[in-house]
């Protein structure tokens, strides 16, 4: 049978109206995964062949995982599906968390405008927009007001606890690295082989290429191969003859040190010669190694590595070449002598340690400060390539960004391995989904602080938005009061994931007496300044104060949350006409 594509056309609320459904549907799906006792959603994923891949169930409580699985062949459903996978992601990308949270701050702002629309067909739309975005910048700027910066580790501890959903271990873990490596820190997440989880630390710079072959390990059966006192060559260049790196072989030899080769690509005679000398004995311990990446990014992190080494780049974009060093090294000097020249030339690391998958050059003593300053400057200048970068508005200007944050975390030395362990692949994925989100909300608080969590900095934000309105409109105001309310719905959420109970009444009766007990605390002054916050602690169901508690979360995580939801939700508001692609039988 053969289909036809058309469109389907909606006018008015009836456009509204199917946009609403998938969000709902979206919102549903992922808000019973929100809190301490959110439970977690099994997912069948539907482009999983069951024949082709064992494992096609993934159990999980991350909301953008959960909300990137739906789909639905009714296209007017998934036009709200997409919408919310879109707003989710994007929280994603900034900040690694609160995606549910995200799902309903939208789902939620932009029913309340729907339903305000069914019964009042006068509403001013884009007054009503003004609203909600004057609300939001005050709730902002209510936010950075009552943020506290991060101070010790134990704060850090507890920002993991509330995004591991209590796990000890991962807490632990993740506060005891972070602290140590900073918000800068590149984490690597993987399965582990050991019946535990721990963490592989980097004590160097990394180059995310393996060995060429395995032919140059000492015995077929190791899996990495270990040079110590090592030389370290770097081109960019392919090096196609061995006459191209004869005398770097041979100063190699002669001082008795092993040798790391990093090159674009070794063809021609080269791989042979070595390996017919290796036989011979003369070059036990060398090992070749593919350059990372391509053209002037493979130079730019080639040039990484050797400003943390103190040595030079052969390539085009630094003004040399592989025949123009050999006829330097061949061109006698009285004042400076080959070796002396290749001395400059090359790196060199007490250890170097080549698997199938990376190298890691270890950063030494000698020369210390020389070193430290090198990659202090090297630093500054890729921090001005980020700031160059954000001011241009680009596709992949984020993707750019990304990797130069991990050239930083090399140079700096902190790239880590996290290795998960669990009984299944069930349990496995879903650890990884606990342990990615941990590490962006901690990373998250170090940039920013933090807040009091369990969605209640917005309970009391609602309660403390006190705009006096003047010569706004009636429109307005209802936009600005639709957004204090809806703020509230993450702490409404998490109690009723916990207790099951859904009336408004409830949860109004209930934020007052927390309030009320926050102010009795603070002797009656107004909460201008929040230095006593109380809320629910869920596992307990009990009230208490949440920063003596710990439990806390990341503000830039709040924030980013809260701005990507009232984009989308305030920007739908405005739809008149929905055109749906789909497709009949001819």
């Amino acid at each position: 049978m053969s289909y036809k594509q058309h469109n389907k056309i909606y006018f008015n609320k009836e456009s509204l109206s199917k946009i609403n459904e998938g969000l709902a549907l979206s919102y549903n799906a992922v808000s019973g995964t929100l809190g301490a006792r959110g439970r977690n959603v099994t997912i069948h994923h539907y482009n999983h062949n069951q024949y082709e891949q064992k494992y096609a169930i993934q159990n999980t409580k991350d909301g953008v995982t959960v909300i990137k699985s739906i789909y639905s062949l009714n296209p007017e459903l998934n036009v709200g599906i997409d919408l919310l996978k879109q707003c989710c992601e994007k929280t994603v990308k900034e900040a690694g968390d609160a995606t549910t949270t995200t799902a309903i701050l939208a789902y939620n702002l932009f029913n309340s405008v729907y339903n305000l629309l069914q019964k009042d067909n006068n509403v001013n739309i884009y007054q009503l927009k003004e609203g909600i975005e004057a609300a939001l910048k005050d709730i902002i700027k209510f936010l950075d007001k009552n943020k506290v910066n991060i101070k010790d580790q134990k704060e850090l501890y507890n920002i993991a606890m509330i995004s591991s959903n209590n796990n000890v271990e991962i807490s632990q873990l993740i506060s005891d690295m972070l602290w140590k490596y900073g918000k800068d820190c590149n984490v690597n997440i993987k399965k582990s082989m050991m019946d535990r989880m721990y963490v592989e630390e980097n004590k160097g710079i990394i180059i995310e290429r393996g060995y060429l072959t395995p032919a140059l390990l000492d015995k077929n059966s190791d899996r990495l191969k270990e040079l110590t006192n090592c030389n370290i060559f770097l081109t960019d260049e392919e090096i196609t003859n061995v006459n191209q790196i004869k005398d770097i072989l041979e100063y190699s030899i002669n001082n008795k040190n092993s040798l790391l080769i990093v090159a674009k690509d070794f063809k021609g005679d080269v791989l042979s010669t070595i390996m017919i000398n290796k036989e011979k004995g003369n070059l036990l311990n060398i090992m070749l190694v593919k350059a990372p990446d391509f053209d002037y990014r493979c130079y730019e992190k080639l040039k990484d590595i050797s400003t943390a080494l103190n040595c030079k780049v052969i390539s085009k974009y630094d003004g040399s070449s592989l025949t123009s060093l050999n006829k330097d090294l061949s061109t006698v000097n009285i004042n400076i002598t080959k070796n002396e020249k290749l001395s400059k030339l090359l790196g060199y690391s007490d250890k170097v340690v080549v698997n199938i998958e990376k190298t890691i050059i270890e950063l030494n003593n000698n020369n210390e400060e020389v070193i430290n300053n090198n990659i202090s400057d090297r630093i500054v200048e890729l921090e001005n390539e980020i700031i160059k970068e954000e001011q241009i508005n680009t596709d992949n200007r984020d993707w750019v960004i990304s990797g130069i944050k991990k050239r930083i975390a090399n140079l700096k030395g902190a790239i880590t391995t996290i290795y998960i362990n669990g009984n299944s692949e069930l349990e496995i994925s879903e650890k990884i989904d606990r342990v990615d989100d941990c590490i962006n909300s901690v990373k998250c608080a170090l940039e920013e602080g933090y807040v009091i969590g369990g969605g209640m900095i917005l309970v009391y934000a609602s309660n403390n938005l006190e705009k006096k309105f003047g010569n706004y409109s009636a429109d307005f105001v209802k936009g600005y009061n639709i957004m204090k309310e809806v703020i509230k719905s993450p702490a409404i959420k998490i109690i009723e994931n916990a207790v099951g109970l859904k009336e408004m009444n409830y949860y109004n009766a209930f934020f007052d007496k927390i309030l009320q007990i926050n102010e009795s605390s603070q002797g009656g002054r107004p909460l201008d300044t929040l230095d006593y916050l109380y809320g629910c602690n869920v596992l307990k169901m009990d009230i208490e104060n949440f920063m003596v508690s710990g439990i806390i979360d990341s503000v830039k995580v709040v924030k980013t949350a809260l701005i990507n939801a009232t984009s989308l939700a305030s920007t739908l508001i405005t739809t008149n006409c929905l055109i749906i692609n789909s497709f009949i039988p001819e």
